[in-house]
C-alpha cells in the first residue's frame, strides 16, 4: 500500500510539473444548459439568442431590450442556487440585492458586482445612468466561459437567477435564469 501511495504522489508531482512547464492553468467555467428569460411587464420587452449551445468555450448569448418607458429606482437581486441535473433547486449559495441607480453612480461599492458590471459595459449600448431612457438596447456576445464568476462556486449544477424590480411600481420587471454546470477546464495544455 505504501508503494502505491508513493507512486500516486510521484505521478501527481509529475503532472503538476508538466502543467507548470506548459503554463497550463486549471479553472472552473460555467457552461450554459438552459436559459429562461421572462418579461413580467409591458415596459420592457426582451428577446435572446443562444449561439453555439454545445461549445464549452464559444457559447454566447445575445440580448435585445425594448424599453417603452424610462426606468428609475430599479433593484437587481441576484442569486446562485445549487440544483440537481434536472434543474430542481437544492440550496441557496448566495443572494444579494443591489440598487442599480446608486450602483451606477458609484460602481466600486461592490467587488462581486463590479466584475460582471465591467464585463457587460464593454458589450452593451445601454447608457448606464438613471433613469434608463426608453429605447432599443442590446447586450451582445456574453460568453459564459469569460464572465467573471465567484471563486467559491463548486463544480456542480447551478442556476444563476437575476430579478429586476421596479421600486416605484413594486413589481418584477424581468426574471432571468441561466442553468449552468461548472466544468473544469485546463488552459494551455498543449
Amino acid at each position: 500500500m505504501k508503494y502505491f501511495t508513493n507512486n500516486f504522489h510521484l505521478i501527481g508531482l509529475l503532472v503538476a510539473v508538466q502543467f507548470a512547464a506548459t503554463g497550463a492553468f486549471i479553472k472552473l467555467i460555467p457552461f450554459g444548459k438552459k436559459i429562461e428569460f421572462i418579461s413580467k411587464t409591458n415596459t420592457v420587452h426582451v428577446s435572446y439568442a443562444l449561439h453555439q449551445p454545445k461549445s464549452i468555450l464559444n457559447q454566447s448569448i445575445d440580448l435585445e431590450f425594448n424599453i417603452t418607458h424610462p426606468l428609475k429606482d430599479v433593484k437587481l437581486q441576484f442569486s446562485y442556487h445549487l440544483t440537481d441535473e434536472n434543474g430542481a433547486i437544492q440550496a441557496l449559495l448566495i443572494k444579494r440585492t443591489v440598487d442599480l441607480c446608486a450602483y451606477m453612480r458609484n460602481p466600486s461599492t461592490d467587488r462581486v458586482v463590479k466584475q460582471v458590471y465591467d464585463y457587460v459595459t464593454e458589450r452593451t449600448n445601454v447608457k448606464l445612468q438613471c433613469p434608463i431612457a426608453a429605447g432599443n438596447y442590446y447586450i451582445r456576445n456574453i460568453r459564459p466561459s469569460d464572465v467573471p464568476t465567484p471563486g467559491f462556486l463548486p463544480e456542480a449544477h447551478l442556476v444563476l437567477e437575476t430579478l429586476y424590480r421596479s421600486e416605484v411600481r413594486r413589481a418584477t420587471l424581468i426574471e432571468f435564469r441561466c442553468f449552468i454546470k461548472m466544468v473544469r477546464y485546463i488552459e494551455n495544455i498543449f
